[in-house]
């Protein structure tokens, strides 16, 4: 069973900055007779220069 994803919410108080490269790619696989599309997408933003918030997480998976 897949473990679920934490999606984390941005803080309210700071705006997304806008994207220096956005990149789009599909890649079809075929394997025997099945085919696959695989969708990547990518965006670089540039941030400021300061130390990042740590944010902890409980992991209920323990220490890997």
């Amino acid at each position: 069973m897949a473990i679920k994803t934490v999606v984390l919410p941005r803080p309210s108080d700071t705006r997304e900055p806008a994207p220096i490269v956005v990149e789009d790619s599909r890649w079809i696989i075929q394997v025997g007779k099945d085919r696959y599309a695989v969708d990547f997408h990518a965006t670089a933003r540039q941030v400021k220069q300061e130390p990042a918030k740590v944010v902890p997480i409980q992991s209920k998976l323990g220490s890997l």
